[in-house]
C-alpha cells in the first residue's frame, strides 16, 4: 500500500514537471523583419503539433516615433494576399500609436492554404510622413494583444504569445537634417614631364616698338642663321645704295642708337618754342638798331 502511494505520487510530480514545458512548446510566436519603410509580421506554429482552427484574430503593434515629427507620420497595414478572411481592417491611433488589425471570416486561418511552413503571414505594417526630412519610429508588438475565436465557439480568448523586440524602421533621411557635403577642392596642376612649373622671364624684356616699312623693325640675323627675338632698325629703302656701316653692329648696340635718336627727337620738339622766340627777339632788335642807324643819317 506505502508503496502504491509513493509510486502515485511520483507520477503526480512528474506530470506537475513536465505539463509547463509542454505549454511552452506548445506556445505560438510572432516575429518581425524589416522592410522598406515597415515591418513584415507573421505568426509562428508550433512545429509537428496539431493547432486548433481559429477563424478571427486581433492583435496590436506598437509604434514610438523617435525622430522626426510625430504628428506627420502615418502608418498603415497591408494585409497578405494570402488571407482569404472576409474581414480585414486595420486602426491606428497617432495619440497612443497604438495599430490594432482584425482578421475575421469562417476559413480557419491555420489551415494548410493559409500557411507556409507552419508560419501565417499576416502583412506589412509600413510608415510614411510628409516631412521632408523623413521619421523613424521603434515597432513592437504589445503584450498579451493577441486574441483569437475559435471555430467551435463565439468567446474572444487571449492567449499568452511570444513576441520579439521593437525594430527600427527609417523612412527618408530618418528625421534628421542631412549633413552638407564640401564641395571638392580643385587639384593643382601638376606640370607633366619636360614641362617648366613656372614661366621664366626674358631677362632682356620687351623690345621698344620703332617705325615699320621705311625704316622698320626686322629682326637681326642669329649666328645660326635663325632670326633672333632682338630688333634691330633698317635704313629707308633710299639709302638702298649706299653701304650699311652698322651691320655688323650688336643688336644691344642698335637698340642703345634707337633709344638716343629718339631722345633727341623728343628734345628737338621741346626746344621749337623757345628757337622761336629767340628769332623773333633778335628780329626786334634789328629793326630797333636799323632804326637808330636811320636817324643817325639824317642829324
Amino acid at each position: 500500500m506505502i508503496k502504491k502511494l509513493i509510486r502515485g505520487i511520483g507520477v503526480m510530480t512528474a506530470c506537475l514537471f513536465l505539463f509547463p514545458f509542454s505549454v511552452l512548446a506548445a506556445e505560438k510566436s510572432v516575429t518581425l523583419s524589416e522592410s522598406d519603410g515597415g515591418v513584415q509580421a507573421f505568426v509562428e506554429l508550433p512545429s509537428e503539433e496539431e493547432v486548433n482552427p481559429v477563424t478571427s484574430l486581433q492583435m496590436e503593434f506598437q509604434v514610438e516615433i523617435t525622430q522626426g515629427d510625430a504628428k506627420q507620420a502615418k502608418a498603415e497595414f497591408h494585409f497578405h494576399e494570402a488571407l482569404t478572411s472576409s474581414v480585414k481592417e486595420y486602426r491606428y491611433h497617432p495619440d497612443t500609436g497604438i495599430l490594432t488589425i482584425y482578421i475575421s471570416g469562417k476559413d480557419n486561418l491555420f489551415s494548410d492554404k493559409m500557411l507556409s511552413e507552419q508560419r501565417l503571414a499576416l502583412g506589412e505594417l509600413s510608415l510614411s510622413t510628409e516631412d521632408a526630412l523623413g521619421v523613424k519610429a521603434n515597432i513592437s508588438v504589445v503584450d498579451d494583444s493577441y486574441r483569437f475565436v475559435s471555430d467551435q465557439g463565439t468567446d474572444v480568448e487571449t492567449e499568452s504569445i511570444n513576441a520579439p523586440g521593437y525594430v527600427e524602421v527609417a523612412v527618408g533621411n530618418g528625421g534628421v537634417e542631412p549633413t552638407p557635403t564640401p564641395d571638392p577642392e580643385e587639384p593643382t596642376p601638376t606640370p607633366g614631364p619636360g614641362e617648366d612649373p613656372s614661366p621664366t622671364p626674358d631677362p632682356e624684356g620687351e623690345p621698344t616698338p620703332t617705325p615699320g616699312e621705311g625704316g622698320g623693325i626686322t629682326p637681326s640675323p642669329s649666328p645660326d642663321g635663325g632670326e633672333s627675338s632682338v630688333p634691330s632698325i633698317t635704313p629707308e629703302s633710299g639709302n638702298n645704295s649706299g653701304t650699311q656701316s652698322g651691320a655688323n653692329n650688336t643688336s644691344g648696340q642698335n637698340v642703345t642708337g634707337l633709344g638716343t635718336q629718339q631722345a633727341a627727337a623728343k628734345t628737338g620738339d621741346e626746344m621749337q618754342p623757345v628757337l622761336y622766340l629767340s628769332v623773333a627777339v633778335v628780329a626786334v632788335l634789328a629793326m630797333v638798331f636799323m632804326g637808330s642807324i636811320q636817324r643817325r643819317k639824317r642829324r
